[in-house]
């Protein structure tokens, strides 16, 4: 472990000054004049399948295309034309779950998979097939999560643990060659790693164990490279960059906490009881969250729901000052487990397990979904890291 404690911001979320909850001085809370419809829907099955996990992207012909990873260690990939959605490829070839799938940020016909298989396999949808496959050598780590840089050359991966330590491991994407990892930071399950959205030196990282870690991987080794380690104080299910350097994370106890890694403290945290209030919850244990998201205003907004009944409630919680605006979502019919957002268009898309692909947006349900999208930058940035 690392030592040396003037090398590390170790921040507890009760002893920070500077955390709030937004709702202990809030004005209340307020229901916005508009809604989100369903714009078109897709089922990945007839059989009883749900979705793990889901990523996004808009293909040359400005068509929207959607991968999920699916619980029977598969991932299906879809176009949607209009309101059209057609399989493109079902993706089978993992021993294990399938926990994570990306596009590539720059080809457009490349995805990744990551499994509990210890493989991230790389797929081509025009030969149909696996094309490359990552793995450690020197032991198969079961990789919990994985993301892949934004100018598409490094993968990193977290594991659960293994022989008592939790690896993040770095691939290098064009050689398969494994550059190495850090086993020292973490000392439970890993939950998520995330690339930096713009810089391709920065890593986030989330665990069991409750900590958020920050890395810059362009240092010589793990010590250095450690940058941050922002106690939460509870297990860490999911966490997201957002634009000046913040992290929004979600605990398994259903808690959203903002963070500010520049000042080294959280300065929202969102409590399962305040988030059932809004989302008038008869039952907060029914309160979950399924992520943060960033609208083009930079506002946040908290995507929530309640297992009560079929799961039909979720909202859009969106964070202004100190008051919070609720978005009602009309005709969910299942308990959503991930989602995606385009700012520019205000498409939301979500999945769950009933096996939806849900395409939102907001206004009638009679509106038909638009592209609209920009095209994704080919553009290469040089790149130098040492994550070893």
């Amino acid at each position: 472990m690392v030592e040396d404690p003037n090398k590390l911001e170790l921040l507890n979320l009760n002893s920070s000054p500077g955390s709030k909850n937004v709702f202990s001085d809030f004005k209340g809370s307020s229901t916005t004049d508009y809604s989100y419809h369903i714009a078109v829907e897709q089922a990945v099955g007839l059989e009883k399948t749900y979705i793990t996990d889901m990523a996004m992207e808009t293909s040359s012909d400005c068509t929207l295309r959607f991968a999920v990873a699916l619980s029977n260690k598969s991932c299906s990939v879809y176009n949607l034309s209009n309101t059209q959605f057609s399989l493109i490829s079902s993706l089978k070839g993992h021993e294990k779950s399938v926990n994570n799938v990306r596009f590539s940020p720059k080809s457009e016909n490349m995805v990744y998979t990551g499994s509990l298989d210890g493989k991230i396999r790389i797929w081509d949808l025009r030969r149909q097939n696996c094309v490359k496959e990552l793995k450690d050598d020197n032991g198969i780590k079961p990789l919990s999560c994985f993301d892949v840089s934004f100018d598409d050359k490094l993968i990193c991966a977290g594991s659960e643990l293994y022989d008592g330590d939790a690896f993040i491991l770095f691939w290098d994407i064009r050689s398969r060659k494994l550059l190495g990892g850090y086993w020292e930071s973490h000392t439970d399950d890993l939950t998520q790693v995330s690339f930096h959205p713009e810089k391709a030196n920065f890593i986030a990282s989330s665990s069991v164990d409750g900590l958020i870690n920050t890395f810059d991987i362009s240092q010589n080794d793990e010590d250095e490279a450690l940058k941050h380690s922002l106690n939460t104080e509870s297990s860490v299910a999911k966490v997201r960059w957002h634009k000046n350097n913040y992290l929004s994370c979600i605990t398994h106890t259903e808690v959203v906490q903002l963070w500010n890694i520049e000042e080294g403290r959280p300065d929202i945290s969102l409590s399962r009881e305040k988030l059932g209030e809004v989302l008038k919850s008869t039952n907060s244990d029914d309160t979950y969250v399924i992520d943060v998201h960033q609208k083009s205003n930079d506002n946040l907004f908290v995507l929530a729901g309640s297992s009560t009944g079929k799961g039909e409630c979720l909202k859009m919680l969106e964070i202004e000052e100190n008051k919070v605006y609720a978005t009602e979502f009309i005709g969910n019919r299942q308990i959503v487990r991930t989602s995606t957002y385009n700012p520019e268009t205000q498409l939301l898309c979500t999945a769950g397990e009933s096996g939806y692909i849900s395409v939102w947006k907001p206004g009638e349900p009679s509106e038909k979904v638009k592209c609209g999208l920009k095209k994704i930058s080919k553009t290469r940035n040089k790149h130098k890291s040492k994550p070893y």
